[in-house]
């Protein structure tokens, strides 16, 4: 039997002694062909196993996705779907094999980095988060950080607190190598010259 084997041991279970079939001489190749596209089509086949024999496929008969599409009466995108989930880390694999995440969770996260996936795998099933949330968390991880401004010097730090005490103003020391400028803010006209006052600075 090339195909049906399932549905002949129903048959036989429930005792029932006849059912149609078809007859007919087969190649080898063509019988291992039809053998392994009715083992595709099975209804609890997982997207995983379903890309893993999606490439033997390929490998064993040297055919294109487009001749896998048509072996299999799916179309060419969603055979070129399934067999870019081999891409995904094989963590990620086994959350998918196990229904913990879907096939779409892991389309959205193949542009990641492996350890990445996992990282993202793990705090979609603790969030049961949808495709689009996903989609949308990837983006943001490869938003390039921004620059984290360096730890102000403690004594220039202190100067500053000593010299905003001093002139009641904000101020601000910006210092390279061994130059630099120190800042003072005012808020208005009389507020600048009450601070040329204190520095002894007439106008």
């Amino acid at each position: 039997i090339i195909a049906g084997e399932r549905r002949w041991r129903a048959c036989k279970n429930a005792n029932i002694k006849t059912m149609p079939c078809i007859v007919r001489d087969i190649e080898n190749r063509n019988a291992s062909e039809i053998a392994l596209i009715e083992n595709i089509q099975r209804e609890d086949l997982n997207p995983i196993d379903e890309a893993n024999a999606y490439e033997f496929i390929m490998e064993r008969y040297g055919i294109t996705q487009e001749q896998v599409s048509n072996m299999v009466g799916k179309s060419r995108v969603y055979v070129t779907n399934i067999l870019r989930l081999s891409n995904l880390d094989e963590y990620v694999k086994d959350k998918i094999v196990k229904n913990l995440i879907s096939a779409g969770h892991g389309r959205a996260i193949l542009s990641i980095d492996k350890e990445k996936q996992k990282s993202i795998t793990d705090i979609i099933i603790r969030d049961n988060l949808s495709v689009r949330e996903v989609e949308k968390l990837v983006r943001a991880s490869k938003k390039p950080k921004r620059n984290i401004k360096p730890e102000k010097d403690k004594y220039i730090a202190y100067l500053e607190e000593m010299l905003t005490d001093r002139f009641s103003s904000k101020v601000n020391i910006k210092k390279n190598k061994n130059k630099g400028k120190i800042e003072i803010e005012y808020t208005s006209s009389e507020d600048l010259n009450r601070i040329l006052d204190l520095l002894k600075i007439e106008d």
